[in-house]
């Protein structure tokens, strides 16, 4: 993920610095056949945006540029996680109600938004190093499943 990914704002309003929206993208079938649903992960176009006027141009401040990035790609990384364990338990449905998949859809990505925040919590936003480093790990063993 680099600042292509992101419309440039200043942000005024409040201290937020960057904004990353992820979305899962795809469809169910309705009908009783194989796949039940085509999933993936993706950036809800126009709406990330990381306001480049926080950093300068110094050592200091591109590398927590750079931190900045790293963390709003992990949020990415969580929905994509979640994307995958949706799709997965949905391959396991076969004749199954489009009205189920859906609850499967909804259950998975409830509780993907609360890994999100926990996420956000844990981690001070990106700004916690260690907490950092240990959803960096705990994260690189789920995608690389």
């Amino acid at each position: 993920m680099n600042l292509s990914n992101f419309k440039i704002k200043e942000n005024v309003e409040n201290d937020t610095t960057a904004m990353v929206k992820p979305v899962l993208v795809g469809v169910l079938s309705k009908v009783y056949n194989y796949p039940p649903a085509i999933l993936f992960t993706s950036d809800e176009i126009g709406h990330s945006w990381v306001d480049t006027t926080a950093f300068d141009n110094s050592k200091e401040g591109q590398e927590a540029f750079r931190k900045l990035l790293e963390h709003e790609k992990r949020h990415l990384d969580i929905n994509e996680i979640f994307t995958r364990k949706t799709q997965d338990s949905l391959n396991k449905m076969l004749f199954s109600s489009y009205s189920k998949k859906n609850n499967v859809v909804d259950h998975f990505f409830r509780i993907s938004d609360s890994i999100q925040s926990v996420f956000d919590y844990e981690t001070g936003h990106g700004t916690i190093k260690s907490s950092v480093e240990k959803w960096n790990i705990r994260l690189e063993k789920e995608l690389a499943k």
